[in-house]
């Protein structure tokens, strides 16, 4: 009598879950999907399962394998949305749409300032774009560098900034195997401005 292995993804159904999200998540990061195409291939799934539900309990059990399918499938949209839903590229409205060298940025500081050798560090979101006589309204993070001089003491928590400096993207030190800041900032961080008062 010989023994049947069992299969190591029936052991663990996490990797059965995790291996769709994953391919989901790496393809909405290098393809840049569009967020409506995330959405249907999300939805579509959801509906053909309902459907199948209505069918005949013969029917069902005779098509189980293209409800793990569809479940994949399912998945791996999710993994879609999650990173179609946090960028920002594709929006028009976004900063990076909306922003122009010229402008003038309004800031709100995120965090207490963070003292560096010749800055000073810190998170900040900006709210508004001023351009010639209009006010636009945006919504991003940018990391805020700010020379030492003494009249920063007065800067803290909440406090609101109005410059007219240029975006800078954010870059690596350009050592193989260093942090790799834009990856683990992207898409939560716009780029990184550097200010002097």
């Amino acid at each position: 009598m010989s023994l049947q292995t069992v299969p190591v993804w029936k052991q663990s159904p996490f990797i059965r879950i995790l291996i769709p999200l994953i391919h989901g998540i790496l393809v909405s990061w290098y393809v840049h999907v569009d967020i409506r195409f995330a959405w249907g291939i999300s939805i579509f799934p959801i509906c053909v399962l309902i459907l199948l539900n209505f069918n005949k309990t013969f029917t069902q059990f005779r098509y189980n394998w293209a409800k793990g399918i569809l479940l994949n499938i399912l998945i791996f949209g999710i993994g879609l949305l999650l990173l179609s839903c946090a960028d920002d590229s594709g929006n028009k409205k976004s900063f990076n749409h909306v922003y122009e060298p010229g402008d003038i940025i309004i800031a709100t500081l995120e965090e207490p300032l963070t003292e560096k050798s010749k800055t000073f560090k810190a998170e900040a979101s900006i709210q508004l774009v001023i351009r010639s006589n209009s006010f636009i309204r945006v919504r991003t993070n940018i990391l805020l560098y700010i020379e030492k001089d003494s009249t920063i003491n007065s800067l803290a928590y909440g406090s609101r900034i109005i410059f007219l400096k240029s975006l800078q993207n954010i870059k690596n030190s350009g050592k193989p195997g260093t942090f790799d800041y834009f990856c683990s900032l992207h898409p939560r961080m716009q780029g990184q401005i550097v200010v002097t008062p």
